[in-house]
Formats: C-alpha cells, sequence, structure tokens
C-alpha cells in the first residue's frame, strides 16, 4: 500500500533548507562617529572632549600658540609665562629665553630675560653654551673675565646661596646662627671652611669655664657659679664669692662687715682687712 505525505510537509522541508542555503542579507556598517573639536561634547562617546580627546590633537582648534620667552604673557595657555615656562628651558633645565638670539633667563632677577653672558649670572660662564651667540663659550668670553668661575674670587657672606669662590663650599668661614645658641660665645658661630656646616666656636662649653670672662655654655650668663671677688677685695673671705652671672657676686657665708664676738675665734679675716681673729683691733 502506498504511503502519501501531506503536501505542507514538503512546502515546510523547502522553506527550511533553502533558507540555510541561500547567502545571508549584508547589514550596512554603522557611520563612524568623529570627535568635533570645538562643540564641548563627547560625541565619539570615549569620555574624553574636545581638546582632551587626543583625536583633536592636530585640529586647528586645539593648537595654542608657542610662548613667547620675551613679551610678557602667557602664549600657550599653561599658566606659566616667559622664563617660568618650562617651554623656554633648553637640554641642561636652564632657563633659556631661545626666542630672541643672544638672551637667556637671569638667575638674578628671576623670570627676567637678559642678553649675553653675564657674568654676575653664576651659570652664564659655566654652562657651556654660547649665550651671546658670539662664538666664544664660558671663560673663552671676554665676558667672563670677571666671572667667579674663570677667575679666583673671595666668598661673599651675602646669604645669596652662591659660590663666590668656585670651591664647592657656599658661605664657608661665615658667620652663622645654630636654633638655641644664639647668646654669648655661640653668636661667634661661623661655617666651617672644609664643610660649610654651621659650627660651634672653640670657646664654646656645655659647661661654664671658670676665669675667661666669658659665657662658655650660650645661657646668657658669664662665669656663673664660678669663684669671684666680693666687693672686689683681694682678701679673706672676700675671695670666696660666688658669680651670679650678671656681674655681682654673692657674699660669702663667713663674711662679716664687722670682725667681733664669734668671728674672732674662727681662724678666718671676716671683714676682708687682711687680719686675722686677734691680728684684727676689733678683736681685742
Amino acid at each position: 500500500m502506498r504511503k502519501y505525505f501531506p503536501t505542507s510537509i514538503f512546502i515546510l522541508c523547502a522553506v527550511v533548507f533553502c533558507g540555510a542555503c541561500s547567502d545571508p542579507v549584508e547589514q550596512a556598517p554603522e557611520p563612524v562617529i568623529k570627535e568635533i573639536c570645538d562643540d564641548l561634547t563627547d560625541n565619539d562617546h570615549d569620555t574624553l572632549i574636545d581638546c582632551g580627546d587626543p583625536d583633536c590633537d592636530r585640529d586647528p582648534a586645539c593648537q595654542l600658540p608657542e610662548e613667547d620667552c620675551i613679551q610678557p604673557g602667557d602664549e600657550d595657555g599653561d599658566g606659566l609665562s616667559n622664563c617660568q615656562d618650562p617651554d623656554c628651558r633648553d637640554e641642561l633645565a636652564r632657563p633659556a629665553c631661545s626666542s630672541l638670539s643672544g638672551s637667556y633667563c637671569s638667575l638674578i632677577e628671576p623670570f627676567t630675560c637678559v642678553r649675553g653672558e653675564d657674568p654676575s649670572d653664576p651659570l652664564a660662564c659655566g654652562d657651556n653654551l654660547d649665550n651671546d651667540h658670539d662664538g666664544m663659550r664660558d671663560c673663552s668670553d671676554v665676558d667672563c673675565a670677571r666671572s667667579c668661575l674663570c677667575t679666583s674670587c673671595d666668598e661673599l657672606c651675602d646669604d645669596t646661596q652662591q659660590d663666590e669662590n668656585n670651591n664647592g663650599l657656599v658661605d664657608e668661614g661665615c658667620p652663622c646662627v645654630i636654633p638655641g645658641k644664639t647668646e654669648g660665645v655661640c653668636a661667634d658661630s661661623t661655617r666651617n671652611m672644609t664643610t660649610a656646616e654651621c659650627t660651634l666656636p672653640s670657646s664654646y662649653s656645655r659647661e661654664e669655664l671658670c676665669g675667661d670672662n666669658l659665657d662658655n655654655d650660650c645661657n646668657g650668663l658669664v662665669d656663673e657659679g664660678c669663684p669671684c671677688l666680693y666687693n672686689e677685695i683681694d682678701e679673706g673671705v672676700c675671695q670666696f664669692g660666688e658669680a651670679v652671672g650678671d656681674g655681682n657676686c654673692t657674699i660669702p657665708a663667713s663674711y662679716s662687715s664687722v670682725e667681733s664676738g664669734v668671728y674672732c675665734s674662727d681662724n678666718l679675716d671676716n671683714d676682708c682687712d687682711g687680719f686675722v681673729d686677734g691680728e684684727d683691733d676689733e678683736c681685742m
């Protein structure tokens, strides 16, 4: 007996198999969205806007003028002007006003462009640059004849942090101040000649030294606790006073202006007149 399949089954199979064998329908590519560099909008949805997007690096809207290292003003809009702007620095990281031939940024007058090999500028004659473009560098330039980098100079105690004698030290031998050590001999502190470190003078001592009439421990008192002459008398018990440190001398415990009574039997010259006990008329 012949079996027949319903016509609808043949039609379904044809649709399925023919659909699988046919070419897929090509979809049109999505349009590429470019960043517009002056509309304050993140057009390409990369979270970067306008000139903050690298896509705008070459766009005219994002091209700032170069810094003019001579004329006042912040031409490139980075908040820094003239010699303050790293754009005005040369390969040695020294401020240079290269936009004007023969000029550079002075270290004496900050952020000021000056011309030539300035001998007062501590670097102008030692930077291996021909700053004034005359074909001569540093000490070979006659402009540097007065520079301490090219001739011997005395160190100046002017607290400008410059090494005037070009020995690698700043203000060696100059007066200096050690915090908390400003009284007495400490006022004579100087910078060590070999290290330039602030050093206390040789007369300094943690304990007062007697007899030199100096404030060795720098506490504002002179010879405090040291023996002194009471009433400046170099006789009897007056020789054993004790200095207060302010120029005064304490009264010795056994002193008496009149040698009488118990003072006539203590074997001391209590009234500092050069006579002891029975030798003193006051004890007779």
